[in-house]
């Protein structure tokens, strides 16, 4: 949602209940759990993560009721990184695996990425860096096969810091450059989005 991305949060949660009305309506339960989730999102940039919780419990609920894997699969994501972020460490990586293991059912390279790095990252804040490395180098297999550029930017720092850690520098500066690189592509293509976007915007407002 573009009030989303430029950081208009109230236009952003009105947009995203106008959604969620609108797929109660037409009984859409994939549609209703990708609303509850971005309604979830906005309060958690908010830092209000009680809310930000409960939101994510119930685009979970919806997600289980319908038959979209790849939501689903995404809902488990937003729980671990939720759990995450309150340092529960434990629940983080429980909702990663079901991540994980729900997109491998479908064979969605992009969710197994995901999976696989969040699952890497965490190994990393727990200092289980051969871990790490295991589950990140997985992680950008995937990323690459799907060309999910979120994730391969996610791989690469899951990776440069955990081989930083165990002192092997030469593959950590391999993949800092790497990280680098991939980074200042992104940056590039968002600025012309963001430039797009404020536009838009602004357009609205007028």
């Amino acid at each position: 949602n573009i009030y989303f991305h430029v950081g208009n949060d109230s236009a952003a949660l009105r947009h995203y209940q106008l959604s969620l009305d609108l797929a109660e309506r037409i009984g859409n339960t994939s549609s209703v759990s990708t609303a509850l989730g971005n309604i979830g999102l906005v309060h958690k940039r908010l830092n209000d993560y009680p809310t930000a919780l409960s939101y994510y419990q119930q685009s979970l609920l919806a997600a289980e009721k319908s038959n979209d894997i790849p939501q689903l699969s995404y809902s488990y994501t937003l729980m671990g990184n939720m759990y995450e972020e309150l340092n529960q460490n434990t629940k983080a990586y429980d909702y990663y695996y079901k991540g994980l293991m729900s997109s491998k059912k479908t064979g969605e390279k992009s969710g197994i990425a995901r999976g696989y790095v969040s699952l890497g990252l965490l190994k990393n804040i727990e200092k289980s860096y051969a871990e790490a490395i295991s589950m990140c180098g997985k992680g950008l297999a995937f990323a690459e096969q799907a060309g999910a550029i979120e994730h391969k930017i996610e791989a690469y720092e899951c990776l440069y810091e955990a081989c930083k850690a165990m002192g092997r520098k030469g593959e950590a500066l391999e993949y800092f450059e790497k990280l680098t690189a991939l980074k200042k592509i992104v940056q590039i293509e968002e600025a012309a989005k963001d430039l797009e976007r404020m536009e838009f915007a602004n357009m609205m407002l007028q």
